[in-house]
């Protein structure tokens, strides 16, 4: 090859130049340490901010509609830690236009400044605003201090990787239009990395974040901006969920849906879509993590201590508010008593509390509608003959959404309890017996996940493996050049 040519630099090459991604040490904010002492004043700090609104953001513009929302805590429903708007049609096209505009300069910026920008927000998160983001969503979305620490602040450092072509030059450009991210509340990490994934390979995103999850996703938006994105590449547009995905799903100039969500709703977007392609300049990309029924399948000669503190830890923590939480379990007839003695023992151990505390080993479930569904749960457990609660059941909504984690027993492997995704503090428990275990095992309803990292496959969504190093391809819209640098003398 001609050695005077400069070859331009490709995404691993790029990244060569950027520091190495390492996993940082979780903080476990031990009492009367110095953490934990940050923390609490981080704490302090947000309720003492709760009057202060957060508004619609458009480019660089702020925008207030008369549709007043409000964020509670969870765990002490009658207070709100933050004031906002939803965006009606009209703003949301707004965001959309902005959004178009925005991209087109965001898409020339560099790979490698791009890069650096999300190095920029890792650090903030990380350090800067680590105790702050932490507090919100521990109030937000009543996780505890540890909880808080494994989603909002410690999760965020990330690099992807690209093959490097050789003869050809490959260029991962934007896509010319917008993408639409709509985020859960149950992981502020997630809600960054959904709303902001697109925007390493050069798009710009209109944002609707969850509505119980409002003030961290504020938070991240804020230090993103500080970081470096540009105004309009996202905008922050808390909106009422079926305007917002008529009007963006209406839009011409829709390249893409980044959702986290039920497997319902992403349904119902995908059939808008569907219902919308004679409009679209593109064929929109649908990425979709959605709805999981996790499960726990024991054999007999299993380590019946190990099986009830990982099954206890999967099926409880952040209240079962996790589509991997384990919901159901499936247990040998003669293994049972002695797991089941060992399962009460340390359900009774977990403390159910306000967030904020420092012993609290699960919080309150999200909002009033999440609360009445589980109960309802619960309910129709205590009236069928077929069920019978081990041990929890109690709910009490008076002064937050408690839910008391609980362990049910069936005789039908199919009943609605090991079938229905509750997403709460719920654990159903069938037994099997040994000469039916094929049989079992094939008849399972269930969507693979994996560790790190993560995604669901089947109808728990695309499979497309947030936080691996496939997933930033998605939103690649690439350019291939192929130059003959010895061109032929004669034809």
């Amino acid at each position: 090859m001609n050695e005077s040519v400069v070859q331009p630099d490709y995404p691993e090459q790029l990244l060569n130049k950027l520091s190495l991604p390492c996993n940082e040490s979780a903080q476990r904010y031990p009492e009367k340490s110095i953490e934990h002492k940050k923390l609490q004043e981080a704490i302090h700090a947000v309720m003492e901010q709760c009057d202060k609104d957060i508004p619609i953001m458009i480019g660089c513009k702020e925008h207030r509609t008369e549709a007043i929302q409000t964020q509670q805590i969870p765990f002490n429903h009658e207070r709100s830690i933050t004031k906002y708007y939803h965006a009606d049609e009209h703003l949301i096209q707004k965001a959309i236009d902005e959004a178009i505009k925005a991209q087109i300069e965001w898409d020339r910026i560099p790979f490698i400044d791009r890069c650096r920008i999300w190095e920029t927000a890792a650090k903030l998160m990380g350090d800067k605003y680590r105790y702050l983001l932490n507090a919100a969503t521990i109030l937000g979305q009543a996780k505890t201090s540890y909880e808080s620490e494994i989603d909002a602040a410690y999760s965020n450092k990330y690099q992807p990787t690209s093959e490097v072509p050789i003869l050809n030059t490959w260029k991962n450009r934007g896509f010319n239009g917008f993408w639409a991210a709509i985020t859960p509340f149950n992981f502020t990490s997630i809600a960054g990395n959904v709303a902001y994934a697109p925007t390493l390979a050069g798009n710009a995103v209109v944002w609707k974040p969850s509505d119980n999850a409002i003030l961290s996703n504020w938070y991240v938006y804020n230090i993103c901006r500080e970081a470096g994105v540009p105004p309009g590449v996202v905008n922050f547009v808390p909106a009422d969920p079926e305007t917002f995905a008529n009007v963006v799903t209406r839009s011409p100039e829709l390249v893409g849906i980044n959702f986290v969500g039920s497997s319902e709703a992403f349904k119902s977007l995908w059939k808008k879509v569907g219902a919308n392609t004679d409009c679209y300049k593109n064929f929109p990309r649908m990425v979709g993590e959605t709805g999981g029924k996790n499960y726990h399948f024991v054999c007999e000669d299993a380590d019946a201590d190990q099986v009830a503190h990982d099954t206890i830890a999967a099926a409880f923590s952040y209240s079962g508010q996790k589509c991997s939480a384990c919901s159901r379990l499936y247990v040998p007839s003669s293994f049972w008593c002695v797991l089941k003695e060992k399962l009460c023992e340390i359900q009774k151990r977990l403390v159910v509390g306000a967030a904020d505390c420092h012993h609290t080993s699960l919080s309150a479930v999200i909002n009033g509608s999440a609360f009445d569904r589980i109960e309802s749960y619960i309910k129709y457990a205590h009236e069928q003959p077929h069920l019978k609660i081990v041990c929890g059941g109690k709910c009490d909504k008076s002064h937050g959404y408690y839910i008391t984690p609980t362990i049910i027993e069936t005789t039908d492997p199919n009943d609605r309890l090991m079938v229905d995704e509750i997403f709460g503090p719920v654990l159903t428990v069938y037994q099997y017996e040994e000469k039916d275990f094929q049989t079992i095992i094939e008849n399972i309803k269930w969507a693979v996940v994996g560790h790190q990292p993560f995604g669901g496959s089947k109808m728990s969504g695309t499979n497309d493996k947030a936080g691996g190093p496939y997933y930033p391809l998605r939103f690649v819209n690439p350019l291939v050049i192929k130059e003959n640098l010895a061109p032929p003398k004669k034809v």
